[in-house]
């Protein structure tokens, strides 16, 4: 049979390439045969892929679905303490008169906190003892060593105009590194009472705990 003879019989009579001419080439439907490109997402299976056959790469968060159920543990704990007067009796003129402010510092506080501390629960608590008169306090608490910016800082800043005998408090929450100086200070930029009787305490009320 000469080589033309042979060209001849792997063409039908329709110009096609007969099928069992095509013994090395891998069926249409065999996956083997796919070891580059990208499938269609129409040739992919919307059921039947196992978890387990996912062993790279990240999924995107639109495609991962969580009940709470799903989710056990606490991520972390919230650690009351006996409220600590860190600096009381805030009153008129803290900031010393100076425009800049004023520091009073490197209150220590490693008593309280632990290495799993990461952030303190910190209470401005005021008490109004005049009539129709005034109490402000503005500044802010962060840990001593560290840069004074956010986040590492928490501002407050409480007015009391023509107030009455009261007493009234704000909290804060701030970032705390176990790693650093286990002290705070605090920056005051505005205060001013118009009584004797009005003042502010900086309070130490508890701290958040890695689980």
């Amino acid at each position: 049979m000469t080589r033309a003879r042979d060209i001849a019989n792997l063409v039908d009579a329709n110009g096609d390439i007969v099928a069992g001419a095509l013994d090395n080439v891998p069926a249409s439907n065999d996956a083997s045969a796919l070891s580059t490109g990208t499938l269609a997402a129409a040739r992919l299976p919307s059921s039947g892929v196992d978890a387990a056959s996912i062993t790279t790469g990240t999924l995107n968060s639109a495609r991962v679905s969580l009940a709470n159920s799903d989710i056990t543990g606490h991520p972390f704990s919230v650690r009351q303490i006996n409220t600590i007067d860190m600096w009381s009796n805030i009153a008129h003129g803290a900031n010393n008169g100076n425009s800049y402010g004023y520091f009073y510092s490197n209150v220590a506080i490693g008593s309280y906190t632990t290495s799993d501390t990461f952030a303190l629960m910190v209470r401005i608590y005021y008490t109004h003892g005049g009539s129709a008169d005034h109490g402000y306090l503005g500044g802010y608490v962060v840990q001593a060593g560290e840069t004074d910016a956010f986040p590492n800082r928490a501002d407050f800043y409480m007015s009391h105009y023509d107030d009455y005998y009261n007493s009234d408090c704000s909290e804060l929450l701030m970032k705390w590194n176990p790693s650093g100086t286990q002290s705070m200070r605090f920056y005051v930029n505005s205060s001013h009472n118009t009584n004797s009787n009005n003042s502010y305490a900086i309070r130490l009320v508890g701290t958040l705990e890695r689980a």
